[in-house]
């Protein structure tokens, strides 16, 4: 059962045809025996529509410790101890220094917070 849905999906996928949600939900449950079958078509389809092309993140943490919010999953928050660095706001020129040197390919940097919004450069190709 589990290669026939891979099949399916792979076809659907091609053709940029949208999955059934209980097709997505099946992909989830392939069994072990057919999971290089369903890694070897998630390679296809990635070849067909990105090619080799990925795409790389990096964040510059602007402020760090003692946040006023209180979320409870969050080492920042100063509502609970953690062992997280505790730093200020540390200025638009060194935050855009550490993005450019993050940065040599020249990719898009978006940083946003309250004080910055900078938008610059071109994507890598």
């Amino acid at each position: 059962m589990s290669r026939k849905l891979i099949e399916r999906c792979e076809e659907k996928a091609m053709n940029l045809v949208r999955l059934e949600k209980e097709e997505a939900e099946g992909l989830l449950r392939v069994d072990s025996s057919s999971i290089f079958d369903l890694l070897a078509v998630s390679n296809r389809i990635r070849q067909k529509y990105k090619g080799d092309e990925i795409s790389l993140c990096a964040i510059i943490n602007a402020k760090s410790g003692k946040c006023s919010e209180n979320c409870g999953f969050c080492a920042q928050s100063a509502h609970f101890e953690t062992h997280s660095d505790v730093y200020p706001y540390l200025g638009t020129e060194k935050i855009m220094e550490g993005a450019q040197s993050t940065n040599p390919r020249g990719g898009k940097i978006l940083y946003r917070d309250q004080r910055v919004r900078i938008r610059f450069g071109t994507r890598p190709r």
